[in-house]
C-alpha cells in the first residue's frame, strides 16, 4: 500500500494494487463518519474477507493471488453505492462503510455480494468471502468499536466455516472484558 508520498500525481489514499482506497483514506474519513453518529444517521460497517487467498497464492502464485484481489476490489465497489465507503484494510480485507443502512440492510447487501460471487470467476477462481457487520445505534456509537466488532464478527464466521456472515453484537464484545 502507498505510504507518504505522491507519485505521479497519485494520491497516497489509493492502494497500489487494487487502486481503491486504502486504511490511510478511512482514517481521513473518520471525521465524516462521526457526523453520521453526531446526526442520528444510521449506519453499518461490514469487513470483507476473501477465504483462503493465502492457499492461493501458495498453490498458485502471489501473482495469481494479486489478480484474484484486484478483480474482486473491482467487484466490490461496483457492488456498492457510491455513497458507501470502500478501502483495502489489510491483505484480503476490505471495510465497507454504509450510511443510511441498518444491520438488516448491510446483511442483505452481503447475502447479494456472495451470491454474484458465487456465478463469478475472480483471476480464473471461484472464491468464497466471510464477513462481519456492525451497525449504528445497535451495536455501538463509536465507529472504532463499530470496526471492533465487525472484526468479531468476521472472526466468528471463519471459526463457522467461513463463506458467512459472523453473528457477534455488542453485547459478546462487553462480556470479553
Amino acid at each position: 500500500m502507498k505510504k507518504t508520498k505522491k507519485r505521479n500525481g497519485s494520491s497516497v489514499l489509493i492502494d497500489d494494487l487494487t487502486r481503491i482506497h486504502n486504511k490511510r483514506y478511512l482514517k481521513e474519513k473518520q471525521k465524516d463518519i462521526e457526523e453520521f453518529r453526531v446526526r442520528n444517521i444510521p449506519y453499518s460497517v461490514m469487513i470483507v474477507d476473501i477465504d483462503q487467498l493465502k492457499r492461493i497464492n501458495d498453490t498458485y502464485g502471489r501473482a495469481k493471488g494479486d489478480k484474484v484481489l484486484v478483480e474482486f476490489s473491482q467487484f466490490l465497489k461496483s457492488s456498492l453505492r457510491s455513497t458507501d465507503i470502500v478501502v483495502r484494510y489489510g491483505g484480503d480485507e476490505f471495510v465497507c462503510v454504509m450510511p443510511n443502512s441498518k444491520r438488516f440492510d448491510a446483511e442483505h447487501v452481503y447475502k447479494r455480494i456472495v451470491r454474484q460471487c458465487k456465478g463469478k470467476k475472480f483471476g480464473e477462481l471461484d472464491i468464497t468471502i466471510s464477513a462481519g457487520v456492525a451497525s449504528h445505534p445497535d451495536d455501538a456509537e463509536d465507529f472504532n468499536k463499530l470496526l471492533k466488532i465487525a472484526v468479531e464478527a468476521l472472526y466468528d464466521a471463519k471459526r463457522r466455516g467461513r463463506s458467512g456472515v459472523g453473528g457477534i453484537r455488542k453485547k459478546s464484545i462487553e462480556s470479553k472484558k
